[in-house]
Parts: C-alpha cells; sequence; structure tokens
C-alpha cells in the first residue's frame, strides 16, 4: 500500500487538490480487490475509479489546447505608441459634404447639414482617394464625424470653430480645387493591428483635437 501511495505521490498532476486524488486512488484500490479471487486473479476485465478519473481529465486536454489557440488568434489592440490617426489631403473629389449627403445612394442615413446647438456634422470620404484600411467596411465611403466630448474630456472645440471647418469643407466643394490637410483619428475599438498595419474596423473616422485642418486653393 505504502509502495502504491509513493508511485501516486510521483505521478500526481499538477494542480489537482492532493487531498482529493488520494482518496480516489484509495477508492480505486478497494475496488480493485474486491474484483480480485483469493489467487490475486482479476474475476473479469476491471476498470478503477482512478483509471476513470485519469480518463475524465485526459478528455478535458483538447478542450484546453483549443481555447488556447482562441485565444493566441484574438485581434490585437492598437498600443498606445502606435495611434490610429493619420493626416490625410483632400481634394474636393475626394469627399462629400452638406446638401450633397443627401445624394448618395448609400443605405445609410448622413447629417446633411450643420448642427448650430452642438456642432455636429458629418463628412462622407471617398476610400479609394485615402490610404486608410478598412476591410470590414461595406460602403464605398468612410463616416468623418466631428465629435461632442462630455465636458470633462479635454477633447473640445467650439462651435465657432466647429463652424469654420464647416464653411471650408462647404467652399471647396463649391470651387472644385484647392485641398484640405486634415489630421483625423479612430478611437481604440475602432482599430486594431491588422495585416496591413492599422485597420479600422468599421467605416468611422473622426477629426483629431485640437482640430488640425489646413486649407490650400491651390
Amino acid at each position: 500500500m505504502s509502495d502504491r501511495i509513493a508511485a501516486h505521490q510521483l505521478h500526481s498532476p499538477s494542480g489537482l487538490d492532493p487531498h482529493l486524488f488520494e482518496r480516489r486512488y484509495a477508492k480505486g484500490l478497494v475496488a480493485e480487490r474486491s474484483h480480485r479471487d483469493k489467487k490475486g486473479r482479476l474475476k473479469r476485465p476491471f476498470r478503477s475509479n482512478h483509471g476513470r478519473y485519469m480518463t475524465h481529465l485526459l478528455r478535458k486536454i483538447p478542450t484546453v489546447i483549443m481555447a488556447t489557440s482562441l485565444l493566441s488568434w484574438a485581434p490585437a489592440a492598437v498600443s498606445a505608441a502606435e495611434r490610429a490617426s493619420w493626416t490625410i489631403v483632400l481634394r474636393p473629389a475626394d469627399f462629400v459634404v452638406g446638401d450633397a449627403l443627401g445624394q448618395l445612394h448609400t443605405r445609410r442615413q448622413w447629417m446633411t447639414g450643420f448642427d448650430e446647438r452642438s456642432g455636429a456634422f458629418e463628412i462622407a470620404l471617398r476610400r479609394k482617394a485615402i490610404a486608410i484600411s478598412a476591410p470590414r467596411c461595406r460602403m464605398d465611403y468612410l463616416i468623418l464625424t466631428i465629435p461632442v466630448y462630455y465636458p470633462e474630456n479635454p477633447k473640445q472645440a467650439s462651435v465657432r470653430e466647429r463652424r469654420a471647418v464647416y464653411d471650408a469643407f462647404i467652399a471647396l466643394q463649391r470651387k472644385g480645387k484647392g485641398s484640405a490637410t486634415v489630421a483625423v483619428e479612430a478611437p481604440e475599438p475602432l482599430a486594431h493591428r491588422g495585416k496591413r498595419g492599422i485597420e479600422l474596423l468599421a467605416c468611422n473616422l473622426y477629426f483629431a483635437f485640437p482640430i488640425s485642418v489646413q486649407v490650400s486653393t491651390q
């Protein structure tokens, strides 16, 4: 008996309750004895509690391996050192803003004007015109929004500043010439590091704060 317990102690799986394992192993020894005749031979094919317990543990191994594999394939988040931010140059043919948004043939209902209360507005960016990867976006346009944050967020811009940016894009679209250099970003939940670098997980982009828009008439 002492020899068998010593063997159990050497080979018991790590991480298990040793007392629980020892009790189940002892039950297996009792069951094994009850199935032997006076000469020590087994009366019939025997499978002890210990054997069933080890089989139960072995069946769990593929599940653990599968779970570990799934975790290793999880999307990589964008770190603080590599923010999802870009500086893009937009020409009149690259975007749609204002009332013209209502003429786009998309399923999305666009915000076609300027909200005088919050200063919010949207711009549709033609995906082919900018080098920002968005493989999961199912439109031909990305949605560039000027966000409205809670007062405690340091990213703020007055309605007057927002209106100046909106009017600049309206003027570029109307004149049909010139360009605007804009700093844009995507919050962490909307971007990740993919095969081609940082990718958008949807169609959304936001003006980066403090607002940086440089308009050129050339």
